[in-house]
């Protein structure tokens, strides 16, 4: 999926290592994200980024089998620098439009556990007076924006990774569900269950996010991505009457070999089909996964 949006730092440096360095006056918690312990569920979402994964990103930023889709990135692809990608890990936490997450599976070895970065666009910046954009039912309008690691790709993992998101966005204060482990530095991890109030200055994670629709764009090349939201999720790509004059332009930006595709979820169809149809490729995924397990040479 692309990667559009340039945030800007607001307020002066300061912090130590606990991953707020550059943001100012608020000091981010740390938290991880785990929309249903019930699943069998192997990746963990973990906000905010950390200085220690820059290395992972810069290696995801400069691959050529990852990056060779968004033609920002394949233009400056051997300029990138790890300076680059640490710079806009702090510019892009410190900005309001966005929220990223990082995807864990701590079951791997070190090298491993970083399975890619996952978030929301668009929070502030598509609608007026910095509120963001609202569909016809009230519910936010944000952009989803994924990346993942080489090594991840064929495992499953995409569908473990966009169901945590997607069920923390799509779900509202009054649903409740999930759990976020929150863990006050140098605090072990802990259970908490929060509300959205608590999250206005971003001191308190809540437990939904209220989102009616999340916008989803890729290249039109980029053929896994296409399968996922076209055959998984069952999208259908935008016609042009359904795209904003912002789109239209990002398409044209993004050139003819690259033109974008996008694609809109509801939150109504998340909730009456598509969530128990995602879940259901993770519980096959896990069973499948316990079985080759079980009849291999090693067990």
């Amino acid at each position: 999926m692309n990667d559009r949006t340039q945030g800007k730092v607001e307020g002066g440096g300061g912090g130590g290592g606990d991953g707020s360095e550059g943001l100012g006056k608020v000091i981010y918690p740390i938290f991880d994200l785990i929309s249903s312990p019930d699943l069998p569920n192997r990746v963990r979402l973990a906000y905010p980024r950390r200085p220690e994964d820059d290395i992972h990103l810069f290696r995801i930023r400069t691959s050529p089998s990852v990056m060779g889709f968004i033609p920002k990135y394949r233009k400056v692809m051997q300029d990138f620098t790890l300076a680059k990608t640490t710079e806009q890990r702090i510019e892009q936490t410190a900005d309001p439009d966005r929220l990223t997450f990082t995807a864990f599976d701590d079951r791997n070895q070190e090298e491993q556990r970083y399975i890619g970065n996952i978030g929301f666009h668009g929070l502030t910046k598509r609608g007026q007076g910095g509120q963001g954009e609202r569909d016809s039912s009230g519910g936010k309008v944000v952009e989803v924006g994924i990346v993942l690691s080489p090594w991840s790709k064929g495992k499953g993992y995409v569908n473990e990774v966009m169901f945590n998101l997607l069920d923390f966005g799509f779900r509202g204060s009054e649903e409740g569900g999930g759990t976020l482990m929150v863990r006050p530095s140098p605090d072990p991890y802990r259970p908490l269950r929060l509300f959205p109030e608590e999250w206005q200055d971003r001191t308190r994670p809540p437990l939904g996010f209220g989102v009616g629709t999340m916008k989803f764009a890729t290249s039109r090349r980029n053929q896994a991505m296409r399968y996922w939201l076209e055959v998984t999720m069952e999208l259908v790509p935008l016609p042009d009457d359904r795209l904003t004059e912002q789109e239209k332009q990002d398409r044209r930006d993004w050139g003819e070999e690259d033109a974008l595709v996008f694609y809109e979820l509801f939150k109504t169809d998340w909730d009456q089909r598509l969530r128990s149809k995602l879940e259901a490729k993770i519980r096959a995924s896990a069973a499948k996964r316990a079985m080759e397990q079980t009849t291999s040479p090693s067990a």
